[in-house]
């Protein structure tokens, strides 16, 4: 990441969409439209780790919200929607079948993760009854719809 430093403000930008001589270019052109004078633009430096602002005896952290941890079976549930997902879309039936048995099997041995969310859970158990239709009878579409919902619920149930 590149910092662009506009009077005050920085502005971070990805240095894998700029190339060394384009940021001063995007520099001025964003300077142009805050309406800024260009020859305030000046390259950033960014601040060293453990800093908030980067200058010198500046020692406080930045506060961050604190994160809550997704269970590790939540998030196993979302990459089997997205297994699944994928093997539909191929045609590859077997490993569908195969993560459809792995999804079972992660949900009932999370009932405690997801007990807390009676709506999410009964949508999710609706889900997964019918993808044990649509799966063996090779319904590409459905499959991939309940495979993508499987995947939208286990991220909804991660959310704060």
């Amino acid at each position: 990441m590149k910092l662009i430093k506009l009077n005050s403000t920085a502005l971070e930008v990805s240095s894998a969409h700029l190339s060394r001589w384009a940021a001063p270019f995007a520099a001025i052109t964003l300077a142009a439209t805050l309406g800024c004078n260009s020859s305030t633009v000046t390259p950033a430096t960014r601040p060293p780790a453990g800093s908030a602002t980067g200058e010198k005896g500046s020692t406080s952290a930045p506060s961050t919200p604190a994160v809550k941890s997704v269970p590790p079976a939540m998030a196993q549930m979302g990459e089997y929607g997205e297994n699944i997902y994928d093997a539909a879309k191929a045609g590859k039936w077997k490993e569908a079948e195969s993560k459809l048995a792995s999804l079972k099997t992660t949900v009932q041995s999370s009932t405690q993760d997801i007990s807390g969310a009676p709506n999410e859970r009964g949508q999710l158990d609706a889900t997964i009854t019918a993808l044990d239709h649509s799966v063996p009878h090779h319904d590409k579409s459905a499959t991939m719809r309940d495979a993508n919902q499987v995947t939208f619920l286990a991220a909804e149930l991660t959310a704060p």
